[in-house]
């Protein structure tokens, strides 16, 4: 099949579940939903580097009472450094390019970018 008729599927991993963050940490990059459910205080989040080009990350801020900054940064985003995800349900779509994540969706309130 020549490159001009090939069909491309972004890597999203189905078999893979959710996973739920409730405090500061690092996005597993072995799944494509990450949820976040953390109280209190700004959180932290890193995504760090992607595995294949065209990988897709879905996250979600779910926290239910209050409105808690979290912080998603990743060195390598290459378009923006930081999107504050400080309201419930607010949520972006990452594509990972290969040499960095850009946000190609969501709803962040605030997204810093690379400088």
């Amino acid at each position: 099949m020549s490159k001009s008729t090939q069909k491309r599927v972004f890597p999203i991993l189905l078999d893979a579940d959710s996973a739920e963050l409730t405090a500061a940490g690092t996005i597993k990059v072995d799944t494509s939903y990450t949820i976040l459910n953390a109280s209190g205080a700004d959180t932290a989040i890193t995504l760090p580097d992607g595995t294949i080009p065209g990988q897709v990350m879905i996250i979600m801020n779910k926290h239910a009472s209050g409105t808690p900054k979290v912080t998603i940064t990743t060195p390598t985003l290459s378009i923006a450094k930081t999107a504050s995800l400080d309201t419930q349900g607010s949520q972006v779509t990452c594509v990972w390019t290969g040499s960095g994540w850009s946000i190609i969706s969501g709803e962040a309130t605030t997204i810093v970018a690379a400088s």
